[in-house]
């Protein structure tokens, strides 16, 4: 058991979903000032999309790995191609 010990939560149910119960916050120690409703949910509006455009499937950096492949598999086919025609060609 740890004594001691108490982090400020904030616990945010959303109104209507079938997936989740709650998303919960914890308040960091450092520069723990009083802050509106609003710069809170400011803040944790923030941090959910650094989350979703950075780790999620999908999101910017998902999307930018996934057209590596396709741009060396394309230069590789045309490459190919080129190298066939000039060795094809009389």
């Amino acid at each position: 058991m740890v004594k001691g010990i108490s982090k400020q939560v904030i616990v945010v149910r959303p109104p209507d979903s079938d997936l989740f119960d709650q998303a919960i916050f914890i308040l960091r120690d450092k520069n723990r000032r009083e802050l509106s409703e609003e710069e809170l949910v400011k803040q944790a509006n923030k941090a959910v999309e650094h989350y979703v455009h950075n780790s999620v499937k999908g999101g910017w950096k998902g999307r930018k790995k996934a057209w590596t492949p396709v741009f060396w598999g394309m230069l590789g086919a045309l490459c190919t191609g080129l190298i066939w025609l000039v060795t094809v060609l009389p």
